[in-house]
């Protein structure tokens, strides 16, 4: 049997529970010469609330192994990706933050980290998607969202029935939210997505998948530095 992803896992712990316990922030930041940093978090607080009745100490080390976070090697297999350094899982236990960081010499190394990360451990292989893309002072983020996607098919997995019922779904994850957080050091001259917020150097992008009050639906964005 496969282990789960930590994606997989949190969806099937959301599934058990009684209130929306799970959001997800991923944070990019480019420097002036391409390289960066890349930030993938989820808003634990609820999961550690309710582990921590039970008499658990929460730190960084006890939700890897909760939660399988590096059961498929997933540390190992991003250190090992030309480009790809300081690979690091980092938990803030007062705010129930858990993120694994990486930095990342270039645009490729950067879609093979994320890639890698956020892989469908269902599948054989991990498929290298194209997720950003750079050419001069323009960056592209496209519409692919391995997250979502991997978090709507393992709450389908996850359940008993071969479909949830989504009334039952928008009940529980209408508060969830995700979160795309992009940061350039050159500063931003235009953005071509309006659903983006900007503020200062950073764009945002944040959608509530299970809200039908949700008006954010397109993630892909062209950027223009200056």
């Amino acid at each position: 049997m496969k282990s789960r992803t930590i994606i997989q896992a949190l969806a099937i712990i959301c599934l058990l529970s009684t209130t929306s316990c799970v959001s997800f922030i991923e944070r990019v930041f480019f420097k002036a010469d391409g390289s960066g940093t890349y930030e993938f978090s989820i808003d634990m607080s609820s999961v550690v609330s309710m582990m921590e009745l039970s008499g658990e100490d929460m730190n960084t080390d006890s939700l890897l192994s909760q939660l399988n976070m590096d059961s498929e090697g997933t540390i190992a297999k991003l250190e090992a990706i030309g480009g790809v350094n300081n690979v690091r899982p980092e938990f803030n236990k007062e705010t129930g933050i858990l993120s694994m960081v990486f930095d990342f010499d270039n645009i490729d190394a950067l879609n093979e980290g994320i890639s890698t990360y956020l892989y469908d451990s269902t599948q054989t292989d991990i498929v290298r998607y194209e997720i950003f893309s750079a050419k001069g002072n323009t960056f592209e983020r496209s519409s692919k969202n391995l997250l979502m996607e991997t978090f709507e098919k393992s709450m389908k997995e996850g359940s008993n029935d071969e479909e949830l019922d989504m009334d039952f779904v928008k009940m529980m994850f209408s508060d969830m939210y995700y979160a795309t957080e992009i940061t350039f050091e050159k500063g931003i001259k235009s953005v071509s997505n309006k659903e983006y917020e900007e503020k200062g150097n950073t764009i945002i992008w944040k959608t509530y998948p299970f809200n039908d009050l949700n008006d954010k639906t397109d993630i892909a964005v062209k950027v223009k530095t200056k």
